[in-house]
């Protein structure tokens, strides 16, 4: 609740000048009282969001070298990201991302210097048939207004023949383009500057939060699943040994 309200108080200030060609209609429900508690509301929210940032940034550093360790202890697992990205249901990976997954050894995710301007999503990849680069890079830059973002990464070195961001060129025997399936949805979302619709949250918050979920295909649901099966096999119980006492 606390964030949501730190959060909408920064996104007034981009609506401001919206507000301002309204001017008619704000004279019209102008409440010099409740305007004056509202700005008090929201400078204690503003307070208190700079100082969430600061204990964020403080544990992010404790965090680190923890998810160091676990990044070794990952590297050990063969295909660890590959079977990862493929159970995850909100990624929607082409038959071509999941070739080049297979080679991605491993992510990591580090918030930018202030923590709520965004991230960077930094993926380490093996030798393979589609680029020369051993890591790529990718900053996700938070806008003013809820939902926007912006995005700046690193260059793509591909072999030749292997872009996958720009259309396949006709098979020389055949005549035919490169069907849709070999297209890819992960690296039109890599190179693309708006991240509207933004495959790094699914990654930042499914995959890299806990991959051992992500890893084995458990989604958070299944948990309460678990939990609702649970109390139906308690009240089933219940109700036999009612029925016993009956008798």
């Amino acid at each position: 609740l606390f964030f949501s309200a730190v959060m909408s108080v920064d996104r007034k200030k981009s609506k401001k000048s919206k507000e301002e060609t309204k001017v008619a209609e704000e004279d019209e429900i102008k409440n010099p009282e409740l305007e004056e508690i509202q700005e008090k509301i929201d400078k204690v929210l503003r307070e208190g969001q700079e100082k969430a940032y600061e204990v964020i940034k403080e544990y992010n550093k404790k965090a680190h070298p923890l998810y160091k360790e676990r990044n070794q202890i990952i590297g050990k697992i063969p295909h660890f990201w590959h079977k990862a990205f493929l159970n995850t249901h909100e990624v929607l990976l082409t038959d071509e991302d999941r070739k080049v997954i297979e080679h991605l050894k491993e992510i990591e995710v580090v918030d930018l210097e202030n923590p709520k301007n965004g991230h960077k999503i930094t993926f380490t990849f093996e030798k393979n048939p589609y680029f020369e680069n051993e890591v790529l890079w990718k900053e996700i830059i938070l806008g003013e207004e809820e939902g926007t973002t912006k995005s700046t990464h690193s260059p793509i070195q591909w072999k030749e023949g292997k872009d996958l961001t720009k259309p396949a060129p006709e098979e020389p025997k055949s005549g035919k383009k490169r069907k849709k399936s070999d297209e890819s949805e992960f690296f039109k979302w890599f190179v693309g500057s708006d991240d509207s619709v933004d495959l790094g949250e699914i990654i930042r918050e499914n995959l890299w939060n806990d991959p051992i979920k992500a890893y084995y295909g458990i989604e958070d649901d299944d948990d309460d699943f678990d939990l609702e099966e649970d109390d139906d096999d308690d009240e089933g119980d219940d109700g036999e040994e009612a029925e016993e006492g009956d008798d």
